[in-house]
């Protein structure tokens, strides 16, 4: 009853203002293992599937290429059309209250997928139902990626449920710990920098800068963007980096420069 369990944790998430869910949309393309293309209500946009990272397809700039990286791009393919609905659409769920982009644009999320599911009960029977298969926690136990903790860990439940797929495809030798088992270890273990004393400083600088935006809302409510006047790019409050930190800069309104890749300005 693992995907029962699922749903009821997502409905109560949800309910208590601690995710979000989006959708269904419908998905136009897999590019490769993490990455998807779906058709939202505003045109079709780039999903970075959260806390997994495949083998890549080709050789780029984040790695050369991996026999592993085609396998999860096609276990991706199959996963995505075991959904139950007619024209094959997902929801994406991501923690906090809004869906979140990185510098290439792509939305953060991890697609949900309908599906119809079965379970043997005692007396022989098989019971049908309706849930939630979570891609992410799929790819992790089936061993096309490791649990990718390297912009910090998923928001509890998940980060439980993760780390036992990771624990269960490690100990089978599913996938990439079969067939590249450094490569895996090594992804499972990636983590971001620490913060340097510039990082910690401008964390600082962001507790004062909300305290100067609420200041100037107050006499001048159009004012709800930080504009950096070196880049002309507009900040939002939910950028943790740039909103009023930077020091040639000044207040803007929502029209003003050019929306920040990062938090969508």
């Amino acid at each position: 009853m693992r995907h029962i369990a699922l749903t009821l944790i997502l409905a109560l998430l949800t309910t208590l203002c601690q995710a979000v869910e989006v959708g269904p949309y419908k998905v136009t393309k897999v590019v490769d293992g993490d990455t998807i293309k779906v058709m939202t209500d505003t045109g079709e946009q780039t999903v970075r599937i959260l806390y997994v990272d495949t083998p890549e397809t080709s050789d780029n700039k984040h790695g050369k290429k991996m026999p592993e990286g085609l396998k999860a791009k096609e276990f991706l393919i199959k996963l995505l059309n075991r959904s139950s609905d007619k024209n094959k659409k997902i929801r994406l769920y991501s923690s906090g209250n809004t869906l979140k982009k990185d510098r290439y644009n792509r939305i953060l999320a991890t697609p949900m997928v309908d599906i119809i599911a079965e379970e043997k009960l005692p007396n022989g029977k098989i019971f049908k139902y309706s849930t939630l298969l979570d891609v992410t926690e799929e790819l992790i136990l089936h061993g096309h990626s490791a649990y990718w903790r390297k912009y910090g860990d998923a928001q509890d439940p998940f980060h439980t449920l993760y780390k036992n797929a990771q624990q269960i495809a490690k100990q089978y030798e599913r996938g990439i710990w079969k067939t590249a088992p450094k490569w895996a270890i090594d992804k499972s273990n990636e983590r971001t920098a620490p913060k340097t004393a510039k990082q910690l400083l401008n964390k600082i600088d962001r507790a004062a800068a909300l305290k100067l935006y609420e200041e100037e809302l107050k006499k001048n409510p159009e004012h709800t963007h930080w504009l950096n006047l070196k880049s002309k790019k507009r900040h939002n409050k939910d950028c943790m980096t740039n909103f009023g930190t930077t020091k040639n800069g000044r207040w803007c309104t929502k029209d003003e420069g050019t929306a920040c890749g990062m938090c969508g300005g």
